[in-house]
């Protein structure tokens, strides 16, 4: 696990987790209390459709007003170093 972010969604009550798991993807899991237990991961970037990505950033002011739709940063390596925000939208 590397590149760990955490925040809670006031539209799922629950705590939202992103990190890059061991086949670098980039995944998401949720849970109703911060020490868990989490959901399966879920997967929001993958390695194979992004080569080199990196980082998992959420920020709480990247949240739309209704809570729907969620912004993230991350990184890319090749074939030069770009950080790019990503959007999600969240369903319960």
């Amino acid at each position: 696990v590397g590149e760990m972010s955490v925040m809670y969604s006031d539209y799922l009550e629950e705590w939202l987790v992103t990190y890059m798991d061991g086949k670098a993807d980039m995944v998401m899991r949720s849970a109703k209390n911060i020490y868990g237990p989490f959901s399966n991961p879920v997967i929001i970037a993958a390695q194979k459709d992004f080569p080199s990505l990196y980082g998992a950033f959420m920020n709480p002011k990247w949240v739309s007003e209704d809570g729907t739709k969620l912004a993230f940063m991350m990184s890319l390596f090749d074939p030069v170093y770009n950080v790019i925000l990503m959007e999600l939208e969240l369903e319960r």
